[in-house]
């Protein structure tokens, strides 16, 4: 399940048409920015939260964010790539839905890594896998889907209200 702040809890084919909705609002007059980024935390178990956002540049943004717990991963290098290849994954069905739907827009990849810091070593590697794969890469500081909005929502224990569940 994906969670919208505004809209509560969501089926991925709900987080589609919310998408092809807003866009189809304001597509003539509006620019649109669709990012897609992903960060992991460890601690006794891994999580992943994935965060897509649709920008609409000049007024504002929504935003939907995923989050999955796996096996302990303490490898920062797996991690890593493992969060590359889960906004992939969301990427590719992004850009499927938008292209069957005749919706032109670039689909971005956020990624949790850049020029300082241990991720350094491996800038080249993912920024690859991410252009290997037809998609626009953003590393930090301009990689805000992954590095600020993942990453909140997944250092946060937020609780939904039951309005929403």
């Amino acid at each position: 399940m994906w969670i919208s702040p505004s809209k509560g809890v969501m089926t991925f084919s709900q987080v589609l048409l919310k998408i092809k909705e807003e866009m189809e609002k304001g597509y003539n007059h509006d620019s649109f920015r669709l990012m897609v980024g992903c960060d992991s935390q460890t601690r006794k178990n891994t999580t992943f939260v994935t965060a897509i956002i649709l920008h609409k540049v000049g007024r504002g943004a929504i935003f939907f964010y995923h989050k999955n717990t796996v096996r302990k991963i303490p490898v920062m290098q797996k991690r890593i790539f493992s969060e590359a290849a889960y906004s992939l994954g969301v990427a590719g069905q992004l850009a499927d839905y938008l292209s069957r739907i005749n919706l032109d827009v670039q689909v971005e990849i956020h990624v949790d890594i850049g020029e300082n810091g241990e991720t350094n070593k491996m800038l080249k590697e993912v920024i690859g896998m991410v252009a290997g794969s037809g998609f626009q890469c953003r590393v930090k500081p301009y990689s805000v889907a992954a590095s600020w909005c993942a990453d909140r929502f997944n250092k946060s224990e937020t609780v939904l209200s039951n309005e929403y569940i």
